[in-house]
This record gives structure tokens, sequence and C-alpha cells, in this order.
């Protein structure tokens, strides 16, 4: 997986349908290879709760130097939520400081539509919109 559009095309066909969110971890290697993929949460139409704990717990377990976060917008909206700036930024700092950095976070929705943690540079802009 090299780029953003890579895991999108992963998630696509899992997380593009669901009529509910879900959120899973894929794990990679050093060189930023696939290794292992499992849903770590579910949740209903608008939203999921998620631990720090239980992302990183996921990620270690499955063994990753590094790891992406994805999950989809059920509601067709690809921008990521307040919320989900907030726990991709908490994610990244503990996932720095234990040397497992978060890659990327992904949102993809039905219409094949996506966003991306480091793309669309979602913490510049959520500070831009305080």
């Amino acid at each position: 997986m090299t780029c953003s559009a890579d895991v999108a095309a992963w998630a696509h066909p899992r997380l593009g349908h669901l009529a509910h969110e879900e959120m899973h971890i894929i794990a990679l290697s050093g060189q930023n290879e696939f290794r292992g993929a499992r849903m770590i949460a579910r949740g209903g139409l608008h939203a999921l709760a998620v631990r720090t704990s239980d992302i990183l717990r996921a990620a270690l377990e499955l063994a990753a130097s590094g790891f992406v976060l994805v999950h989809n917008h059920p509601g067709g909206d690809h921008n990521p939520s307040l919320e989900d700036v907030k726990l991709t930024v908490r994610v990244q700092g503990i996932a720095d400081l234990i040397g497992m950095p978060l890659v990327d976070h992904i949102i993809v929705t039905a219409s094949g539509r996506f966003s991306s943690f480091v793309v669309d540079e979602w913490v510049r802009r959520a500070t831009q919109e305080q």
C-alpha cells in the first residue's frame, strides 16, 4: 500500500456499502507492505466509539511497524468530523511515542469518494475553521 488511494481501494468494497460505521486497522511492515487488517470498532449511522488503547492493542497484536486507520461514513460525506480529527491527532501522538507511526487515516463512502488525514491535511483545515 503505497498511497491513500491504495487504502481506499482496499476499504471501499469492505466498508463503503455498510449502513453503520466501522473502523479497521491495516498493519504495515517496515516497507509499508500489508501485514494484516482487523475491525476494531462498529457503531451506528453517525458515530462509533473507539479507545486509543483498542487501536494500539490491535496494531501491536498484528506486529505492525506502522498502521493505517480506515473507517466509513454511511451518510456519504467523506469529510472528517471534528471527532475524527481529534481521535486521529490523539492516536498519532501516542503511536509516535511508542515508535509505531500512524501512517494515515482514511474515510471512505459508498460513492467511492474518500478523505485522507495526510493528503487532505485534516489538522490544518480543522484549525483554520476554528
